[in-house]
């Protein structure tokens, strides 16, 4: 069968890299390893049949029905009290929520002088849409996003908002991990009402690809989970998470009863689906 001697080839090829790897600079054995990480990814792409998952797409049919992104924060409300009426284990949006919601009503107020005064005092006495958003996400079991960052932004003192509890048996792996020196939060309405915060950092390769995910790394030293992996969590009714590692590197992550494998940094390569064209 084809995937049978695809497989045959790319064992050849990785038998040959590490024939190589002293013969050759650090950056060729690199774009070495990619070109055979490449080729079998297309030799042999991930088959799937079903996945213990579901991704809520906000498509064009939405986007006609409920206008351009972004919506406004209790619209997302319902969509997660919706999805959650489907009792999935944990739910998890990629997504930064930054800055307030512009469209809610205190800032309506402020920024349409045209109002009377009365229509303002109104206005400013209703919730904000961060504030609904916040009390569905608290009924849910809900992973909000976050984006470490390399360096500080300017003008800002490092962030102190809470991480999950992660425990370390053996060695802190935490030099060998990706690391960064602050990171991006939800506001707080919907940070303090989250059961769980994953960041959703990638790990770039030379040539601008992604071939590999990084599960846990280290903010302001601390070591944090991936999104993927804060789902994980809260989905098995976890309250901490389990670090493992050596003196070379991470060995492998607890979550309750499961252990998750990861390489010495503390990433996983990603298995990809290619798609035929239609």
């Amino acid at each position: 069968r084809v995937a049978k001697h695809g497989r045959i080839i790319a064992a050849g090829f990785l038998i040959l890299a590490t024939l190589l790897q002293a013969a050759v600079e650090e950056g060729e054995t690199d774009r070495l390893r990619n070109a055979v990480f490449d080729l079998y990814q297309r030799i042999s792409p991930r088959e799937i049949s079903s996945l213990p998952i579901a991704i809520v797409d906000i498509d064009e049919r939405s986007l006609a029905q409920f206008g351009q992104w972004p919506w406004p924060r209790t619209l997302l409300a319902r969509l997660s009290e919706k999805t959650a009426a489907l009792k999935p284990l944990a739910i998890g949006y990629d997504i930064v929520f930054v800055e307030p919601d512009r469209l809610s009503p205190h800032l309506i107020a402020e920024s349409h002088p045209g109002l009377s005064l009365e229509a303002k005092s109104s206005l400013k006495l209703l919730p904000s849409n961060d504030e609904m958003f916040g009390k569905s996400i608290g009924r849910l079991p809900m992973v909000v996003g976050r984006i470490g960052l390399p360096n500080f932004p300017p003008d800002k003192k490092p962030n102190s908002a809470g991480i999950t509890a992660v425990q370390i048996e053996g060695v802190d792996p935490s030099s060998h991990l990706t690391s960064f020196v602050d990171h991006v939060v939800n506001v707080p309405e919907i940070s303090k009402a989250a059961r769980g915060y994953g960041y959703i950092n990638t790990i770039q390769e030379a040539d601008g690809s992604i071939r590999r995910m990084p599960v846990v790394m280290t903010v302001g030293g601390k070591i944090v989970p991936s999104l993927g992996l804060e789902l994980v969590r809260v989905a098995l009714g976890a309250n901490w998470l389990t670090v493992v590692g050596s003196e070379h590197g991470l060995q492998n992550i607890k979550v309750g009863q499961s252990t998750i494998d990861a390489d010495r940094k503390g990433a996983l390569p990603i298995h990809f689906i290619f798609c035929k064209p239609c």
